[in-house]
Parts: structure tokens; sequence; C-alpha cells
């Protein structure tokens, strides 16, 4: 999540524009890592704040192109578990 810009002495002693970005853990959001990361090596994603905390929560289970139900695994009968959609084995 990008939380701010960087400015004053710590903008100063930077070499190009730097940005506040804080990078979660997961399934637990409220830990994680807060990053000064060069403005250029950020990518900006379409994702809702909604979605990008049911990515993390669900430890990728739930992303913005599946819907609930479709992240539900089924058991194949040699005890493998799929992705519903595609029948990849998952892990």
């Amino acid at each position: 999540f990008v939380t701010g810009v960087t400015k004053g002495e710590m903008q100063d002693l930077a070499q190009e524009p730097l940005i506040h970005v804080y990078v979660p853990t997961s399934p637990n959001p409220t830990s994680g890592y807060f990053l000064l990361v060069p403005e250029h090596e950020v990518t900006s994603v379409d994702m809702s704040v909604e979605e990008a905390m049911k990515l993390i929560v669900s430890g990728g289970l739930c992303s913005p192109s599946t819907s609930l139900a479709s992240a539900v695994t089924t058991a194949t009968k040699w005890g493998s578990v799929k992705q519903p959609e595609t029948g990849v084995p998952i892990g």
C-alpha cells in the first residue's frame, strides 16, 4: 500500500523521489514492513483497498479475479487438492 511521499531531510538525502510503502504480512495485516521505495520501482494496480485486504488475509486464495466460491478447493480421489476452475494442483 502506498501511504505517502517522502519529504524533508530523508528526501533531500535521496538521489531520486521516494514514496512510503506499507507491506502487510499475511494473514494478520496489522503487522508488516514500512519501506521507502524509489518511485520508479512501484507499479500501480487497479485494486480497491477491500480487494487488497481480502487477498492478504486469505493468503492469496481470494484475488480480485476470483470469487469466494471459486477459491474453495475440491479434493480428488487421490487426495490431492486442485483449483476448481482449472484443475491445477495446489501446493
